[in-house]
């Protein structure tokens, strides 16, 4: 999760493997993740979801198996 500097907004990054991965955290924990949020947060999370156009990271596990 990452803040800004008055604490005013902030956002959180989760990456999946594939997206029934992401829709099952979605329909399983998330509704509990936001119910813990609902205490420090005012309104609604927004949800966006995107698409990896590039990553490195297989080269990070690549590194890490040798």
């Amino acid at each position: 999760m990452f803040v800004g500097q008055r604490a005013a907004e902030g956002f959180a990054i989760s990456l999946w493997d594939k997206a029934e991965s992401a829709e099952a955290y979605n329909r399983g924990t998330y509704p509990q993740v936001e119910k813990i949020l609902a205490t420090v947060v005012e309104g609604a999370p927004q949800v966006e979801t995107y698409d990896v156009a590039c990553s490195t990271f297989h080269k990070i596990a690549a590194a890490v198996a040798v």
